[in-house]
C-alpha cells in the first residue's frame, strides 16, 4: 500500500508478468485508477480505512483456553452427596446449576453389560453376567474393571480407537495398492494398549521410535515398527513431480499428527498465516522442516514406501548377511549368463570400469532429473533422465580431476531407447578449446552396449576435465549414465571394460538357480516392517508461497508452535531431523494441548462424545469445553499418574456418572 512501482498487482494489469484479466487488458484509464489507488494506501472503498493485513498476536493468541498451561482445579461445592469421585462432583456441580434432575443409576445388568461392549467390545456372555449379579460383595464392580481392563479384548477393542485416529489401513488407493506389513503396527498398537505403555512413551515411539535407545532387542523392534504411523498416508505414489509429492507426504504427517496428538488445524496454514488459530505460516514449515528431513518413500516412476529388516540379534544378522550376499551374487551370476545367452547388455559395476569414471549420483545439476533403473545396461547403480520436460532449463556437469597431462578418450554411457532424443548436446572441455557433439540416444552405444565416445583431447594434471550435458534443443528424453577419462594407452586397448560372460550351459544354469532358491528360501524369512529413514543431509526448509514447492520464500529454522510452547523454545540439533525434539516436545508434561487432547478422546470413546465436541479440532473454530474444568482436572490426573490411560479409563468407569 502506498507503493505502487511496487505492485505485483499493477504489473499483472498492465501485462508485464501476469496477465490479468485473462480474457484481455483493462482499459488504460481503469489501471490508472488502480495506481492512484494504490497511491493513496489501498482504502477500503465502504469506510476509507486502509486495508491492512492483521498480524498474528502470538501472546493474545495464548489466551485462549487450550494453550493455557493445565492446573488442576480446586473441586467445586455442590449439595449432591453422593459423588463417588471427583468427576461426579464435576458433573453434579454443572447440572445443579443447570436445575437439571440427576438420571438414577443403571441397573446391574445394564451395567456389566456397557463395562463390556464399552472396554472390550463384545457383550458378556449369560454365564459371565450371572456371576457378576450374584456378586454382592462392596467392590464387585471395581474387580470386574480390573478384569475387563487386564483381557487382551482390551487393546484390540481400545487399540482400534487409536487406529481410526491415525488412518490406519492396509492399502491405499492408487491400485489397490497392499501395505503388506501394516499389521506389526496394529499389532503394535493393541500391545501397547493392553500393556498400559504410558502415552508420553506411545508418543515419542511412534515418532522417533527409530532413534530412541532400547534397552532389549524387544523394545529396539517395537520402537522401529512404531514409526510406520509415519508412512500409512493415502499419498498419490505416480505423481511425477516428486518435489511436490515429498511435500504432499509431509503435509499428510504433519495433519495427521496435529490433528491426532494436539487436536490442531496444523496444516491450514501451508499456503498462507492460519485464517483463525494463532498459527504463522513459518511455523507450519518450522514443523515441515522435521519431516522433510525424514525419508518416507524410495522414489522413482511409481514411488514406494520404505521396508527395512527388522533388528534381529547379532549373530542372527551375521547369518542372514552372509546368506543375502551369497544371493546377490547368485543373481548376478544367472542374469549376466542368462543375458550373454540372448546377445543383451547387463549393468556394468564402476568397479569394473578402468580409467576415471564420473557416475551420474556425483554429476552436478541444474533442473529435476528423475533416477530410474528401467533399461539394465545402465552403468553403476542406474542411470537419470529429463522425462522430456524443462527444455533448456537442465544440465549435468561430469567433473574430474586427471592424475597426469596426457590425451585421454572421453566417453558417455547412456541407455537407448526408442523415446530418447536424437541429438543429445554434450560439450567435452579441454585444454585447448571447447568441442560440441550430437548423440543419438535412440541407437545403441558402440562400444560394449554401455559407451560411445566422443573423441581424445589434452588434460593436465589435477585440473578439472569437464562434460556438460544438455537438454536444450532436444525433443524427447535426455539420459545422463557416466563419463569415463580413459588415458591413451588404456583407450588404445580398447574396449577396455569387462569383457561379456559366455553363454552357459542350460545344467550349469539349473543348478545355480537351485542354489538361488534355496538362498531366497532363507532370506526371505527375515521380517521387514514398514519404516521410515533420516535424510543423508540434513537441512531447514524454505516457506513455499501460497504452498508452491517451485516458489521458494525464507528459509525457516525447525521448531514447534510458538504460541503451544510454554518457556523457551526447544533446540533442534544441526545434524538430525528433529523428530526427537518434536516427541519430546509433544509428549512434555508442560505441552497444554496433548493430555487435554488424550482425556477428550478417552471421554468421547467412552461417552460417545467428548467434553470438546470436536476431538480434532481445539482451534478457535472448534468447540469450547463443555466442562473445561473436568477437562483439566482429568488431564493433570493423567499427568500424576504418569500418562496411564487404564488409570484414568478406570476412574471414568467406577464413576456415578457413568454408572448412571
Amino acid at each position: 500500500a502506498g507503493k505502487p512501482a511496487a505492485s505485483l498487482l499493477l504489473q499483472a494489469l498492465r501485462y508485464e508478468t501476469l496477465e490479468m484479466p485473462p480474457d484481455g487488458a483493462l482499459p488504460a484509464s481503469v489501471i490508472a485508477d488502480f495506481q492512484l489507488w494504490i497511491a493513496r494506501g489501498a482504502p477500503d472503498p465502504r469506510g476509507g480505512a486502509t486495508v491492512v493485513k492483521p498480524r498474528i498476536d502470538l501472546e493474545e493468541g495464548r489466551l485462549h483456553w487450550a494453550y493455557l498451561p493445565i492446573e488442576k482445579p480446586q473441586l467445586p461445592s455442590t449439595a449432591e452427596a453422593a459423588a463417588v469421585s471427583p468427576i461426579d462432583t464435576f458433573i453434579n456441580a454443572r447440572r445443579e446449576a443447570a436445575k437439571l434432575p440427576r438420571n438414577p443409576r443403571a441397573s446391574r445388568l445394564v451395567l456389566v453389560r456397557r463395562l463390556y461392549f464399552d472396554l472390550l467390545g463384545i457383550p458378556p456372555t449369560p454365564s459371565q453376567i450371572e456371576s457378576f449379579l450374584r456378586d454382592n460383595s462392596p467392590d464387585a464392580n471395581e474387580r470386574l474393571v480390573s478384569q475387563l481392563l487386564a483381557s487382551p479384548r482390551f487393546g484390540e477393542r481400545w487399540g482400534r480407537h487409536w487406529l481410526d485416529v491415525v488412518r490406519f489401513a492396509e492399502s491405499i488407493t492408487l491400485r489397490g495398492f497392499l501395505f503388506p506389513e501394516a499389521w506389526r503396527y496394529r499389532d503394535y498398537v493393541i500391545d501397547a494398549w493392553n500393556n498400559d505403555l504410558p502415552f508420553d512413551r506411545f508418543i515419542r515411539e511412534q515418532l522417533a521410535g527409530d532413534l530412541l535407545p532400547a534397552a532389549s532387542l524387544e523394545q529396539q523392534q517395537q520402537a522401529a515398527i512404531a514409526t510406520t504411523v509415519l508412512t500409512l498416508g493415502n499419498n498419490n505414489l505416480e505423481d511425477q513431480d516428486k518435489a511436490k509429492l515429498r511435500m504432499d507426504v509431509v503435509d499428510e504427517q504433519l495433519e495427521t499428527i496435529s490433528r491426532g496428538f494436539l487436536a490442531q488445524t496444523i496444516g491450514c496454514a501451508r499456503c498462507h498465516d492460519h485464517k483463525f488459530d494463532p498459527i504463522p505460516t513459518r511455523d507450519y514449515y518450522a514443523l515441515a522442516g522435521i519431516l522433510r528431513n525424514t525419508r518416507t518413500l524410495q522414489h522413482a516412476n511409481v514411488s514406494k514406501w520404505i521396508e527395512l529388516p527388522l533388528p534381529v540379534s547379532a549373530d542372527r544378522a551375521a547369518e542372514l548377511r552372509r546368506w543375502e550376499t551369497a544371493a546377490a551374487a547368485l543373481k548376478r551370476q544367472i542374469a549376466q549368463l542368462k543375458t550373454a545367452a540372448h546377445g543383451g547388455t547387463v549393468p556394468l559395476p564402476l568397479k569394473q570400469l578402468a580409467g576415471i569414471v564420473v557416475d551420474d549420483q556425483q554429476a552436478q545439476k541444474t533442473g529435476s532429473w528423475m533416477a530410474s533403473q528401467s533399461v539394465k545396461s545402465y552403468v553403476g547403480t542406474g542411470y537419470q533422465h529429463d522425462r522430456g520436460e524443462g527444455k533448456g532449463e537442465k544440465t549435468a556437469t561430469f567433473q574430474a580431476k586427471l592424475p597426469a597431462n596426457d590425451t585421454y578418450e572421453v566417453r558417455f554411457a547412456y541407455t537407448p531407447g526408442q523415446n530418447r532424443s536424437s541429438a543429445v548436446p554434450i560439450t567435452v572441455h579441454h585444454v585447448d578449446g571447447q568441442k560440441t557433439i550430437l548423440v543419438n540416444q535412440k541407437q545403441a552405444p558402440a562400444i560394449e552396449g554401455h559407451f560411445v565416445s566422443l573423441g581424445r583431447y589434452r588434460f593436465t594434471r589435477n585440473t578439472k576435465a569437464k562434460v556438460v550435458v544438455e537438454n536444450g534443443g532436444t525433443a524427447d528424453v535426455v539420459i545422463i549414465d557416466a563419463v569415463q577419462f580413459l588415458p591413451r594407452a588404456l583407450a588404445d586397448k580398447k574396449p577396455a571394460v569387462a569383457a561379456k560372460p559366455q553363454p552357459a550351459s542350460p545344467e550349469l544354469l539349473g543348478q545355480l538357480e537351485k542354489q538361488l532358491q534355496v538362498l531366497t528360501a532363507k532370506t526371505t524369512a527375515r521380517p521387514k516392517y514398514m519404516a521410515v529413514q533420516e535424510e543423508t543431509q540434513i537441512e531447514d526448509t524454505h516457506i513455499h508461497i501460497r504452498g508452491n514447492v517451485h516458489t521458494l520464500g525464507d528459509v525457516v529454522p525447525r521448531g514447534f508452535l510458538q504460541v503451544a510452547t510454554i518457556g523457551p523454545q526447544p533446540r533442534v540439533p544441526q545434524d538430525h531431523s528433529g523428530r526427537r525434539e518434536l516427541a519430546d516436545w509433544i509428549a512434555g508434561r508442560t505441552n497444554p494441548l496433548t493430555a487435554r487432547v488424550l482425556v477428550n478422546r478417552l471421554w468421547q470413546w467412552l461417552f460417545g462424545f467428548g467434553l470438546v465436541r470436536t476431538p480434532d479440532n481445539f482451534g478457535r473454530t472448534g468447540d469450547t469445553p463443555s466442562h473445561p474444568q473436568l477437562l483439566d482436572y482429568l488431564a493433570a490426573r493423567s499427568l500424576e499418574r504418569d500418562w496411564s490411560v487404564k488409570s484414568v479409563l478406570r476412574e471414568m468407569v467406577l464413576s456415578q456418572t457413568y454408572q448412571l
